[in-house]
């Protein structure tokens, strides 16, 4: 994106936000909210998150009238605020106390592909895209608009990681993610790296890098045309519009130099107002098809790689942003657990949400939970990281993710435990931790500490809760 121009002044936003966790909420009080309003006049009303340098996270809080409320976290470019009315710090402590209750339930916008901006780095195998974000550093051999539309998503679900799990800490180095644009490329790197993967995305720790790849490059070619005809519809629709109202006062001259009564001329410009609105329409169809089959097409392409990227990136903000293995021991099954809710995370049109369930995975877990023997959930919490590789038999592999998916989408959604100081008290700390873990602190204990039940008990309504868990049509 090019901004042409002297920059707007930029609105003061506070940085820091630090309210208090500890506030009393009466459920009967009326809700305050903060505004922020856009230079191009739209207004929201909610939570101001955070703001840097470059942009703000604003919650847009909704209570439409005999509907569930609801939550949208933007993340808006600085440049287009054009005012913020903050609240007191007390009321600020309210607001911020029932978005918390609210949070799980909010759902992330995509960044506009329009305000990503992308470096055009010249190499000897061609051209490459750099983007700088917050979050992650990217490099892709794919094409521009491929590129973007992977940055969106992948910021959107960054958005979402911090949702569920918000940052603790700050990463040494930046995270790396390297997109490339072809199979041939991902298998190339693969082999220079000796590595042994059917996956089309991994994260190394070691060098803080996630590598995907996939058909992007073959896909690029054709979202171009469409791309190119979408420019010429938009074209043809602004001619129209700017030049109709002169066509329509040429038509009334000649009609009325031609000796038509003015009963005739008014029905005359009418009907070419029909037509020229039902032109309109045809060309907004044809626009939105066009953005359609781009969809589609990129989806298709891309589908695949970035399921397996939203997993691996998962692993890499919790090492990075949360939880870093030099410090913490963060269970298998947990780590997994989130990865999975990401990695089938439900899209609607251009909105992530999180709280929505996976409907095949939810299927699988109710058959099993439903079957003559389903497992014991101390059997998930004990294994050890071997149990969830390929190594050990696929079955047992597959009901230990299985497992760890539907106790993790749970203690997101329905316990909300996974964003708070229960969280940090159940993931084990590396200098306390001894070389036998297992003994040190025992699973199934420290689980029951995590969820304050017995895990008897604890596990009963788990298996109530995910049995009548159904996949919501709204």
């Amino acid at each position: 994106m090019v901004v042409q121009g002297p920059l707007p002044p930029l609105v003061d936003l506070p940085r820091e936000r630090v309210p208090n966790p500890d506030v009393a909420i009466d459920p009967h009080a009326p809700w305050q909210f903060e505004r922020l309003v856009l230079r191009d006049g739209t207004a929201y009303q909610g939570l101001l998150l955070a703001a840097g340098l470059a942009e703000a996270e604003f919650a847009e809080i909704r209570r439409p009238p005999g509907r569930r409320m609801a939550a949208m976290v933007r993340v808006i470019p600085r440049r287009d605020v054009l005012s913020f009315e903050s609240l007191a710090a007390g009321e600020l402590d309210v607001l911020a106390a029932r978005f918390r209750a609210l949070r799980q339930r909010a759902s992330i916008e995509a960044r506009r592909m329009e305000s990503i901006e992308l470096v055009a780095v010249e190499a000897e195998a061609g051209t490459r895209w750099r983007y700088d974000g917050r979050w992650f550093q990217l490099v892709s051999t794919a094409d521009g608009e491929s590129t973007r539309r992977c940055v969106v998503k992948i910021e959107q679900m960054f958005q979402g990681f911090r949702q569920l799990v918000p940052p603790r800490t700050k990463p040494v180095r930046p995270l790396q993610i390297v997109l490339l644009g072809t199979r041939d490329e991902f298998q190339g790197q693969l082999r220079r790296w000796a590595l042994e993967l059917t996956s089309p995305a991994f994260y190394s720790p070691t060098k803080n890098l996630i590598v995907a790849g996939g058909d992007l490059s073959h896909v690029g070619n054709q979202l171009a045309r469409i791309r190119r005809e979408h420019v010429r519809l938009l074209g043809e629709l602004e001619t129209l519009a700017g030049g109709f109202p002169g066509q329509l006062a040429a038509i009334r001259r000649e009609l009325s130099a031609a000796g038509f009564a003015p009963e005739e001329i008014r029905a005359e410009l009418e009907l070419r107002r029909i037509r020229w609105r039902a032109g309109q329409a045809r060309l907004r169809r044809e626009i939105r098809a066009a953005n359609r089959r781009n969809d589609g097409l990129f989806a298709a392409a891309a589908e695949r790689m970035l399921r397996q990227l939203y997993h691996e990136a998962f692993h890499a903000y919790l090492e990075n942003f949360v939880f870093p293995q030099h410090a913490y021991v963060v269970d298998r099954w947990l780590n997994e657990g989130l990865a999975q809710i990401f990695e089938n995370a439900q899209f609607d049109v251009d909105v992530l949400r999180l709280d929505a369930p996976d409907p095949v995975l939810l299927a699988r877990l109710q058959r099993e939970l439903a079957s003559a023997q389903p497992w014991p959930l101390a059997r998930m919490l004990a294994a050890e990281d071997a149990a969830f590789t390929a190594r050990h038999a696929a079955d047992d592999t597959d009901k230990h993710y299985l497992y760890a998916w539907g106790v993790a989408y749970y203690l997101a959604f329905e316990r909300d435990l996974l964003g708070g100081e229960a969280l940090s008290r159940y993931v084990r700390s590396r200098q306390d931790s001894t070389a036998d873990h297992a003994a040190a602190s025992p699973a199934v204990g420290r689980f029951e500490l995590l969820v304050d039940d017995d895990l008897e008990h604890f596990e009963q309504r788990w298996r109530e809760y995910m049995l009548r868990l159904h996949v919501d049509s709204d």
